[in-house]
């Protein structure tokens, strides 16, 4: 095997926006903070045997981010472990163990926490910079609508194991909606993590064909005498949006304007999307709280 095509190990390095921290529990049992800035300082842990650190950026390189909005956090950077032949193999291994840590940390913090650049190094001393996928210049915070502002941020082991695949979409949407300014695409990401969110905690509803215009079913195929039942979707997340707590009305109101991403206009919606973001980030916010028992 070619010396340059074996596997080393390399350091990952994320530097992002990181929030301020008013009070750290739980694991890892060495969160620190700092009592006069109430920041994150270092954490360590390990999931799924990988290495991650948490820390500040030193002070000599916070220059390098002075254009950070204050309310957005400190510069801080996430340290993964990983092997790779290459930086760019190394990256896109780590890449796979940052993406549950920032999108829980996101949703506890509720500021949306991208990447300003991303730095590798190997165990032979060798540095690389390499482009971050995130545009630096387009970090914001914005709460989506609903008063949640825990007391504490922490990566517990219990919360790691229950962060599936389909979790952690849900949660990479939700911390898309917390970055967007316009009302539009903040619904369309909320959405996204709800549907998935009734992916994740409902079972399917089976139904035969249903014709639009006049309501009526069929049952069987009037050539070949097969059945019609499939999957529907529609009925599936109305009836989980309902034991969220919305009535049939907001039920039905919530359906209509989820036509926007089919290209129906924003404009007829113009008054109630306040009111959609608001609720919708409330069920989601709630059914993840109490999946990750945060």
């Amino acid at each position: 095997m070619d010396e340059d095509s074996k596997s080393k190990k390399w350091k990952i390095s994320y530097i992002v926006n990181f929030p301020g921290v008013l009070k750290v529990d739980g694991f890892p049992k060495d969160f620190q903070k700092s009592i006069t800035s109430g920041f994150l300082i270092k954490s360590r842990f390990e999931m799924n045997g990988i290495k991650i650190r948490i820390e500040e950026v030193k002070d000599g390189d916070k220059d390098s981010y002075a254009r950070m909005e204050p309310d957005v956090g400190i510069p801080a950077s996430i340290n993964i472990e990983v092997e790779g032949s290459d930086p760019f193999e190394a990256e896109k291994n780590a890449w796979l163990s940052l993406e549950p840590v920032r999108n829980l940390l996101s949703f506890q913090s509720q500021k949306n926490i991208l990447v300003l650049h991303i730095e590798a190094a190997n165990d032979k001393g060798e540095k690389f910079k390499m482009i971050s996928p995130e545009n630096p210049r387009s970090f914001v915070t914005s709460n989506v609508g609903v008063d949640f502002h825990p007391q504490a941020l922490a990566v517990s082991k219990n919360m790691i194991s229950r962060i599936d695949k389909k979790i952690n979409l849900a949660l990479d949407w939700y911390r898309k909606a917390l970055s967007e300014r316009s009302l539009s695409p903040k619904y369309v990401s909320l959405w996204i993590s709800l549907e998935i969110l009734c992916d994740k905690f409902t079972e399917k509803i089976i139904e035969p064909y249903k014709v639009g215009k006049c309501g009526h079913t069929i049952n069987k195929c009037p050539e070949c005498g097969a059945s019609t039942e499939k999957p529907v979707s529609g009925t599936r997340i109305k009836k989980f949006l309902q034991e969220l707590g919305a009535s049939k009305k907001e039920v039905d109101l919530l359906w209509e304007i989820r036509h926007i991403v089919h290209g129906k206009s924003i404009a007829a919606f113009h008054q109630h999307l306040p009111w959609a973001i608001s609720f919708l980030n409330m069920v989601v916010t709630k059914k993840l709280s109490e999946f990750l028992s945060v």
